[in-house]
């Protein structure tokens, strides 16, 4: 249990719910070190997932004080978009169903800032981790799922920024949410603090940002790293791995993005032939695959991974303007799993 923990467990939320235990990221978790996950209880028992802010300094820092005013900034701007999602209810979102500020200490001297989201089964990468393959009919179930909820953010002009499996929550029967606007920005309203050229986990970054090529157009730059997430968490799905992780593999080590300092215009057609050779290696190893399914998922995922994100997405929603658009992708993800789901023995159903 952290130092954190000791003082909050037992404490009592506004709204009657009770601090139970925290939540202990796995040893593969990434991301931030300066907030941490309780489950909370309610007098009727029902359970909540809080996320607590860390607001101690942080002595390793420069200038500690500078550094906890950007984490506090930062946090109330995830705050306010999650509360924005939770007022539209947009349902393929985690929603936060309350906030606020705990004090603890002698004369509440300790301030903790808190949300309260609906308490999800688990994460993506928890279910792969115990289920190890999950039915196709279910993978397909769950892009379709994130690919809504990417849609019902661009529509409120949110860019996620950090689509990965521990920030795809599993509600059981109720499908799949997506959470964690930790990395998230808004459209015309910057995120407090320095401008990182990462904005999510490295470990799932779009090509433009591993090489550092600015793009100065903001749909291109935010929306577009959202449609390279889902086609990395479909690869996620069908292997274990990332495609950023997996073309950390593939390439020649002259064109990894730690060395390369050449022109993006040299290095996009080595990367389009990396990640063509990364689908192709992958489907391959799932032949159970429908022939005519398999053909369209290959060229859907090449839409997806395409390095520039100029070029990236379904080409006919960038004639239309709508480079980001996801309805194609939601019509086609859910053709593909009630396919699945039909040829999946009836054991494999939920």
């Amino acid at each position: 249990m952290s130092a954190v923990g000791k003082k909050l467990i037992g404490q009592m939320l506004d709204g009657g719910w009770t601090i139970v235990s925290e939540r202990q990221p796995p040893p593969t978790a990434s991301g931030g070190c300066f907030s941490y996950g309780f489950i909370a209880r309610g007098s009727d028992g029902q359970e909540v997932f809080v996320k607590v802010l860390d607001i101690r300094l942080n002595s390793t820092h420069a200038d500690p004080l500078k550094d906890l005013e950007i984490r506090i900034q930062r946090f109330n701007y995830e705050a306010e978009i999650a509360r924005a999602c939770a007022e539209d209810r947009l349902s393929r979102v985690a929603h936060a169903v309350a906030h606020g500020v705990l004090r603890v200490g002698a004369g509440g001297t300790e301030e903790f800032p808190y949300l309260v989201f609906e308490r999800a089964a688990g994460d993506l990468r928890d279910q792969v981790a115990r289920e190890r393959q999950l039915p196709p009919w279910v993978c397909y179930r769950v892009l379709h799922n994130v690919a809504v909820a990417i849609r019902q953010l661009h529509a409120k002009h949110i860019a996620h920024q950090d689509v990965k499996p521990s920030n795809v929550l599993d509600y059981g029967t109720a499908g799949h949410k997506l959470g964690d606007f930790g990395s998230a920005q808004v459209h015309a309203r910057l995120r407090p603090g320095p401008i990182l050229p990462i904005a999510g986990d490295p470990g799932y970054a779009p090509p433009e940002q591993l090489y550092r090529y600015y793009v100065d157009d903001w749909v291109l730059r935010r929306l577009m790293g959202d449609v390279y997430h889902l086609g990395s968490l479909a690869l996620f799905l069908l292997t274990g791995e990332s495609a950023t992780s997996r073309l950390a593999r593939q390439l020649a080590p002259e064109h990894h993005w730690d060395v390369w300092t050449g022109a993006a215009d040299d290095l996009i057609p080595i990367l389009e032939r990396s990640l063509a050779e990364i689908v192709d290696e992958v489907l391959a190893e799932h032949t159970g695959l429908d022939p005519g399914m398999h053909v369209e998922l290959t060229q859907i995922l090449r839409y997806l991974l395409e390095p520039d994100p100029r070029l990236r997405g379904y080409p006919a929603d960038r004639s239309e303007g709508v480079p980001n658009g996801m309805q194609r992708l939601i019509s086609r993800f859910n053709v593909f799993s009630e396919a699945a789901r039909v040829r999946a023995p009836a054991r494999g159903r939920r």
